[in-house]
């Protein structure tokens, strides 16, 4: 039997036949971060045909629930890379593959001595500890705003990828 009690995951498993897993950078959206109309026409065939949208992307799940008032109405969502499954409305996560916290703390070192910029995703949002050219250019090009947190700290939690750059 399923780990999750049905009415937990908003959806019957019954239904779960018929799913469509789009890309969303580069594949739904374009360079412009647009929707053309023809792939808005191509979601609504899907839906009109039974099918469960299913986004996956390299975004956070924060970031891909944000563009739901021009994709629609959006169920489970695969995030941070496939690291994460959590649900666009209720918030339950099904999965969430999390760096260890040694993993996690080898890799912030390793970014530290190089004095790289470091960028984390996380259960709670996309942090980095300060601002930089890359962070804002990273950030802007994605349509949002990192917070600001203790990446050191924010292992010990579960970080679910790092993105290291030069500055």
């Amino acid at each position: 039997k399923f780990p999750l009690e049905e009415s937990n995951l908003g959806m019957k498993f019954g239904d779960m036949h018929r799913m469509a897993v789009i890309d969303l950078d580069d594949t739904l959206l374009s360079p412009d971060k647009q929707i053309s109309q023809s792939n808005l026409e191509a979601l609504a065939a899907l839906r009109k045909n039974s099918f469960e949208i299913i986004i996956a992307s390299g975004r956070h799940h924060e970031n891909i629930v944000g563009f739901e008032d021009r994709i629609g109405r959006q169920g489970w969502v695969i995030s941070s890379n496939g690291a994460v499954v959590r649900h666009a409305k209720t918030a339950v996560i099904l999965h969430e593959l999390t760096l260890t916290i040694r993993q996690a703390l080898d890799i912030y070192r390793y970014g530290r001595e190089r004095d790289l910029t470091i960028i984390g995703y996380h259960k709670e949002g996309v942090f980095a500890e300060e601002d930089s050219e890359w962070t804002h250019r990273y950030a802007q090009g994605a349509g949002w705003q990192p917070k600001r947190g203790n990446l050191s700290d924010l292992a010990t939690t579960g970080l679910q990828k790092l993105l290291l750059t030069h500055s």
